[in-house]
């Protein structure tokens, strides 16, 4: 089931009905999309393994991406939600993938889940590099 939205004034409101509504998406390997925000190891994006889960102490994302500066409609749960926001994504810097990164459980701060829509705009940005 897909969320409706309506847009107004350019933001995008969905029937309160639906609030809360929105399903946790798998993979195909049964990972889900998760952003990851450390304590001191910054705000990463990436897959997770739910049934794992943190393992010998430490979170593993698998083809983490780095979320080094971003815009979203307000905050990171903003960016789980809806995504990058579109009119600023030249100004959004994220790192290429890496194959899996390990979290000590001590660093994590909080795990979001993202909708597929969140999910697909955040792949969908180039990674930065230097000039």
């Amino acid at each position: 089931m897909s969320t409706k939205t309506i847009k107004i004034d350019g933001v995008d409101y969905i029937p309160k009905s639906q609030v809360g509504t929105q399903k946790l998406v798998k993979n195909k390997k049964g990972l889900v999309f998760v952003i990851v925000r450390c304590r001191l190891a910054g705000i990463h994006a990436g897959y997770y393994d739910e049934k794992k889960g943190i393992k010998s102490g430490e979170l593993e994302l698998h083809s983490a991406i780095r979320l080094w500066k971003w815009w979203s409609k307000f905050t990171l749960s903003a960016l789980a939600t809806s995504g990058v926001l579109e009119s600023k994504k030249n100004e959004v810097r994220f790192s290429e993938p890496v194959i899996k990164l390990k979290i000590p459980r001590e660093d994590i701060g909080e795990i979001i889940f993202c909708s597929k829509q969140a999910e697909e705009s955040i792949k969908s940005i180039e990674p930065h590099e230097n000039e």
